[in-house]
């Protein structure tokens, strides 16, 4: 497993049409806020901040379950896959599958992705 590999795949989360209005300040409250934030079209003029803040808040979520599999093993719930995704299409993948799984969008946002990295990653 290359888990830097897939934390720089899977942290662009940016630039697909917007398919929520953006909240406001970039508080990330529910998955809609992260789909908003992370599919800013590149035309807007936040289109930076956007997707700046949407690539930190999906590393930052992947550092944080690297760092408590590292400390609790069986609590892993992803795997990287060789190669793992670029950046690109990790991006595309989950704002397709939250496209797909509009049940997750009024739920916690680290939920829906922790759950769509589970589905799309498992480990074997």
């Amino acid at each position: 497993m290359r888990p830097l590999a897939l934390v720089s795949a899977l942290s662009l989360l940016m630039a697909a049409p917007a398919a929520a209005q953006m909240p406001e300040n970039y508080v990330i409250d529910t998955a809609a806020d992260l789909v908003a934030v992370c599919s800013v079209d590149p035309a807007d003029e936040a289109y930076v901040a956007a997707s700046n803040f949407c690539e930190g808040y999906g590393h930052g979520a992947l550092q944080y379950h690297l760092i408590e599999v590292r400390a609790m093993p069986e609590r892993r719930m992803f795997c990287a896959p060789t190669p793992p995704p670029t950046r690109e299409a990790a991006l595309a993948d989950f704002l397709t599958w939250m496209d797909q799984n509009p049940q997750y969008l009024s739920g916690e946002a680290l939920d829906a992705l922790f759950t769509f990295l589970a589905v799309s990653y498992p480990c074997p």
